[in-house]
């Protein structure tokens, strides 16, 4: 087991040495530790009722505004662990020689869920559609519900052919970049993406440790 794990370890670095084009020098440093974003053990706190009481109160009053303001649950593009919202947009201005204009799909990152992004929201054109993804399980609720890949790039396609979206303007902040990296990826569903606004985007340097820790 030691010598195959041994092979495993040369055949990583030769890799590494090839896609850089460099060598690395013989030896080794026990100071010296790799990053197991998949093995080391995670550091969990857990924090005392009452605020994931205020988490949801937060929530509840920023899902309230946002009716208010004309977004609405897609029933029937929700999946397990995450829910899509749109505002319908009032079509009044045209794009330069009367072409379409591109609705705008937002998509979360780490933190309270929608609230601090509340004066963003308000400032998104009301002429498009536009819509909203919601993550709650990184939005610090109380959930045992994570998406997977697959379906979250379903419900995206499928909000947006629901309504006749060809594509869509993505606008994503921090963790939210990685679903957008996920339809990037998707070799049907990239279509789907005219254009990218990436706000503090993670999935550049995905490899640096400090992303996780």
């Amino acid at each position: 087991m030691h010598q195959l794990r041994l092979e495993q370890s040369l055949n990583v670095v030769n890799f590494v040495e090839e896609k850089v084009n460099w060598k690395f020098q013989e030896g080794f440093n026990k100071s010296t530790r790799s990053a197991r974003l998949n093995l080391d053990p995670i550091f969990a706190t857990q924090r005392p009722f009452f605020f994931y009481a205020s988490i949801w109160i937060l929530n509840t009053l920023c899902h309230v505004i946002l009716y208010c303001l004309g977004w609405r649950v897609e029933r029937d593009q929700c999946a397990r662990g995450q829910t899509i919202y749109r505002r319908k947009g009032t079509g009044r201005r045209a794009g330069a020689e009367g072409e379409r204009r591109l609705p705008v799909f937002f998509i979360h990152g780490l933190g309270i869920g929608f609230t601090h992004y509340l004066n963003l929201l308000v400032n998104l054109p009301t002429d498009v559609d536009v819509y909203l993804l919601e993550w709650p399980h990184v939005s610090m609720q109380l959930t045992t519900k994570v998406p997977k890949m697959e379906d979250t790039t379903r419900i995206i396609n499928s909000a947006l052919d629901a309504h006749g979206h060809e594509a869509a303007c993505f606008l994503a902040h921090s963790l939210g970049t990685t679903a957008l990296s996920w339809m990037l990826h998707h070799e049907e569903r990239r279509s789907k993406v005219a254009a990218t606004v990436m706000l503090d985007p993670v999935v550049f340097l995905l490899c640096d440790p400090t992303v996780a820790t």
